[in-house]
């Protein structure tokens, strides 16, 4: 952070969180905030203690099968708070000795135990500190009755930050009540309001792109793997909010329930500013899908094209998720390509049209490898994701996911994730677990460790699928890169 100047929020990230790029939420948060007149500081507190622990066996908490070491409370408290003590207390101590009395964090599923114990300790050496917690990690009240004692936080922002915060620390600048802003859950003294939802901001292009003016720029790691060959520096950017999409093991339709999207033009003037500004020719779209309505794909393509590659030079490669939607031709992944696409990920999840089925995806497995072969043959490179034990996932699907694998194997470059199923918080699979057989234990690792009302599908069974279709997987010549099970959990070096 930086030292001597008195900023009006700081904006912190605590670990663990990625360390490829800085964040983009914060980054989004943070240059909106210097638009309407405040100075925001950004404090990513993950990336510092990652390059901390880099060179020690700690650097393995940061892999996503790590999660039980920070959301399961035993674990969490026996082991990684000890582990990682010093690198807490300085982190605390890091924003007291700053001037600063409003504190902002971002918290998601994996860092809000972290996140909650640095509150914890700050407001313990000064309750004068004004501590906001925002995110995907507060959206429901089950997730938000986590930050005990009641008070210690003193306002939730539920929903898209942008718009609230800035009515927040304007409320706050001014001692307005703060019950006038809505989107805005606040600690009344004697419990926490009902708080108004906040429509979802409808024209995107009226919210400034960022800058990342704030963040350690050179601490991130950048991804290579998502560039291969390139190995350059990139920056995230976000195309779009939403999903047209409704798959039933995803949450992000709770803090997105629409599709909205910028406008070609909007997206193609970030691309520029920042291959003008910084050098930056490489892009990592963050969108759940580029490719939710087809006709802006096409018309940002075209941009990108004939503006920043022909009339600029500029080098430009993109990588995105995208869904194996009808439209998707070969024309249009040409056109992909031809704008400097380099590769896409594919949310395939099941080779079962069953599985696909209960999943709500939207596509069969025979529509699927048709688009995967179309992506392939334009020579943008396929990355896949894959989910086992879905419920009604029995061997039979199971199997039927692994031919899938065979029969496309010259068309998949790489398994980017290989997930067993997690029914996470705010899900349809969550909120409607019976309706899906679905037993949810009562502990931290209830999303992780469910089972099936007759008992077939188990954590342990899913963990037997996963290994074997793994070995199945690398024994075609297709890298698996992640798994959210590794069976090495709680255990360093």
């Amino acid at each position: 952070m930086a030292r001597g100047i008195t900023s009006d929020i700081i904006l912190v990230l605590a670990p663990p969180w990625g360390v490829d790029e800085p964040h983009l939420g914060l980054a989004y948060l943070a240059t909106y905030l210097k638009d309407k007149g405040y100075l925001p500081e950004i404090y990513d507190m993950n990336i510092e203690v990652f390059h901390d622990v880099y060179n020690s066996p700690l650097r393995e908490l940061w892999k996503s099968s790590r999660q039980p070491d920070w959301m399961n409370r035993s674990v969490f408290y026996s082991q990684t708070v000890p582990r990682l003590e010093s690198h807490l207390e300085q982190g605390v101590n890091s924003i007291l000795k700053n001037r600063t009395k409003t504190i902002g964090f971002s918290v998601t599923a994996s860092n809000r135990l972290f996140t909650l114990e640095m509150i914890r300790r700050i407001k313990e050496r000064d309750r004068s500190r004004f501590i906001i917690v925002g995110g995907i990690g507060c959206y429901t009240e089950g997730e938000r009755l986590i930050f005990l004692p009641p008070g210690m936080v003193d306002a939730f922002v539920i929903g898209e930050g942008e718009e609230i915060l800035v009515d927040l620390l304007d409320s706050l600048e001014n001692k307005r009540p703060l019950a006038n802003v809505s989107g805005c859950i606040y600690w009344t003294g004697e419990g926490y309001s009902r708080g108004v939802p906040r429509p979802l901001v409808e024209h995107l292009d009226s919210i400034p792109f960022p800058t990342f003016d704030e963040f350690p720029l050179d601490l991130y790691l950048y991804g290579r793997k998502s560039f291969d060959e390139f190995t350059m520096k990139h920056t995230p950017i976000l195309g779009s909010r939403g999903c047209v999409n409704r798959c039933a093991f995803c949450n992000d339709v709770a803090i997105w329930p629409s599709f909205r999207h910028r406008s070609a033009r909007h997206i193609c003037d970030e691309l520029f500013y920042e291959s003008k500004k910084r050098n930056i020719t490489a892009f990592v779209f963050q969108d759940l899908t580029i490719n939710g309505n087809l006709l802006l794909l096409r018309e940002m393509c075209r941009l990108f094209k004939s503006k920043l590659i022909d009339d600029f030079r500029f080098p430009v490669r993109w990588v995105s998720n995208v869904i194996a939607r009808k439209g998707m031709d070969h024309d249009t992944f040409t056109l992909m390509k031809n704008a400097g696409c380099h590769t896409l990920m594919f949310g395939i999840e099941s080779g079962s049209d069953k599985v696909l089925k209960l999943m709500r995806k939207g596509y069969t497995s025979e529509s699927a490898a048709k688009v995967l072969q179309e992506c392939k043959r334009s020579g943008i490179a396929v990355w896949i994701n894959l989910i086992v034990g879905f419920p009604g996932e029995g061997e039979r699907e199971f199997l039927e996911t692994l031919c899938f694998i065979k029969e496309n194997k010259g068309y998949i470059d790489r398994v980017q994730n290989l997930n067993i199923c997690n029914v996470v918080e705010s899900a349809e699979l969550q909120r409607n677990a019976g309706r899906y057989g679905v037993v949810l234990p009562d502990d931290d690792m209830a999303y992780l460790h469910w089972r099936s009302v007759d008992g077939t599908n188990t954590f342990e069974e899913r963990k037997r699928r996963l290994f074997m279709l793994k070995a199945e997987i690398e024994s075609l010549g297709i890298c698996v890169e992640n798994m959210n099970i590794e069976g090495e959990e709680g255990k360093i070096g």
